[in-house]
């Protein structure tokens, strides 16, 4: 596609998720079916209910550009929780009221900048620069539960939102 002064080709990818499910049972007689679905808090069942990641491109054959934007919805910090509420469910071992169990929705954006070299009729190289987290957000902070979280365990889900901050990369790719 050429865009007025501009040769070169625009690219726009999008991936969509949007979990609806996502139970676990223990197997024991008399256990309760928890779904996980909408849970962004610390912990290997951290399920979002939705993601979204979309990249734009840009190639102008050198050089190529690229912005990467991710999406995490918001949710519950942990499954089992209940929010307090007055005239609200009473706290039980299974479903222990919080003041607050919920966690907001994150954005990112990344750069890519990329520009290719000819090394003859096979070979070429790339350098390239990239920046993640252009933003430099920090990521949503939970806590573990009432006895808060503790040094062994990071208060967020590592998994879902970018800890390091903004980190900038750069380097050459070869193509033989």
């Amino acid at each position: 596609m050429q865009v007025g002064a501009f040769d070169g080709d625009i690219s726009l990818r999008m991936l969509a998720t949007r979990f609806l499910k996502y139970e676990i049972n223990n197997g024991t007689v008399g256990s309760i079916i928890i779904d996980y679905a909408g849970t962004n808090g610390p912990g290997a069942n951290s399920i979002p209910k939705r993601r979204l990641q979309s990249v734009l491109g840009y190639n102008a054959d050198p050089i190529n550009l690229g912005l990467t934007f991710r999406y995490i919805s918001s949710g519950k910090n942990v499954a089992t929780h209940i929010e307090c509420q007055t005239g609200g469910l009473a706290s039980t071992p299974q479903n222990i009221t919080t003041d607050n169990n919920s966690v907001k929705a994150a954005y990112y954006l990344e750069l890519n900048v990329g520009y290719d070299i000819a090394m003859g009729e096979t070979a070429s190289s790339e350098l390239f620069f990239n920046v993640r987290n252009l933003l430099n957000r920090d990521p949503e902070i939970t806590a573990r539960g009432p006895g808060g979280t503790n040094y062994n365990f990071p208060p967020t889900s590592v998994g879902l939102y970018d800890t390091l901050g903004r980190v900038f990369r750069a380097g050459v790719r070869f193509k033989m």
